[in-house]
């Protein structure tokens, strides 16, 4: 069953190479969890091929205290099963033991819009010429061909040795105005690179994997409406919205510059004020919709 695991994994995860809000799911990789009674572990919200150790594979994703940030990080290591490679890999989705090797269940659910860049840190330890991979993937369904669409990808590969932690950024290659409803990222220790197969002991660090928006709010922001202020108020703590008229069915929206969701509020009056003093000081865009319909955005410095 585990025969050609490398050349099928990368024809069923690494589907851009036959053809790089909601951030990514504990991309700081600080939360892991113990499976199928402590046999194996993964980092919670990400599958792995360590579930292959149910049946005596090696496990190739482990829990590491090298991290860049925070407590740990994501170690991929390429590893041998009986002849075959088995890579360091990781990525957003499920699998299904029962079906093998097309148990592969890719993607999660994604309400995060359309971010701009897919960032993080990373080492790498290739042995004789490999390289690794990192991919993410914007999809959305589509009802007329029972498929995903791909919405928009962010890819790179990496060769070459590198001993500390390097940040890459990948800006997004948008093919399509949509609003994706899905996102798979893909992180493997092993591509083949110029050897032209994977190397067993080719080892890749990953850490603080995060989706990057230019705006801080990835959806679409229209208009600049006369009448409609936004103000923060250090002393109090509090943000201060003030309506020239009362606008049916308005709301502020107001996110981090990560595109995290941070406040909906309804606006039914003229002037409304909220709490923010829980907020951590930085920069912040708001939104003002009416009937659904932007109407005005800007930033909001929070200063404690």
């Amino acid at each position: 069953m585990l025969k050609n695991v490398t050349l099928l994994l990368l024809v069923a995860l690494l589907p851009f190479f036959s053809a790089t809000a909601q951030n990514v799911p504990n991309g700081g990789f600080e939360d892991w969890e113990n499976l199928a009674g402590g046999i194996y572990s993964e980092p919670v919200g990400w599958a792995s091929l360590n579930i292959l150790s149910l049946i005596a594979a090696p496990q190739t994703i482990a829990k590491s205290d090298d991290a860049a940030q925070g407590s740990f990080a994501a170690k991929l290591e390429t590893k041998s099963f009986f002849g075959n490679l088995i890579p360091g890999l990781l990525y957003l989705g499920d699998f299904d033991i029962a079906l093998g090797l097309n148990g592969v269940k890719p993607g999660v659910p994604f309400a995060g819009g359309r971010p701009d860049k897919f960032t993080g840190v990373y080492k790498y330890s290739p042995v004789a010429g490999d390289s690794a991979v990192v991919f993410a993937q914007l999809w959305r369904f589509n009802p007329q061909t029972n498929k995903r669409d791909t919405i928009a990808e962010a890819a790179t590969a990496f060769t070459g040795a590198v001993n500390t932690y390097t940040p890459f950024e990948l800006d997004f290659t948008y093919y399509s105005t949509l609003q994706p409803d899905t996102v798979y990222v893909v992180l493997v220790s092993s591509g083949a690179g110029a050897s032209g197969q994977g190397q067993v002991g080719s080892t890749l660090f990953v850490d603080n994997v995060a989706f990057e928006y230019n705006t801080g709010v990835s959806l679409p922001l229209m208009g600049n409406a006369a009448g409609v202020k936004v103000m923060h108020q250090p002393a109090s703590g509090s943000l201060t919205v003030t309506l020239e008229k009362p606008m049916y069915g308005a709301q502020i929206e107001l996110y981090s510059m990560q595109g995290q969701s941070v406040l909906t509020e309804p606006l039914p009056h003229t002037q409304h004020t909220f709490n923010v003093a829980h907020l951590p000081s930085g920069s912040y865009v708001y939104r003002i919709l009416a009937a659904g319909m932007p109407v005005k955005n800007g930033r909001v410095q929070v200063v404690k």
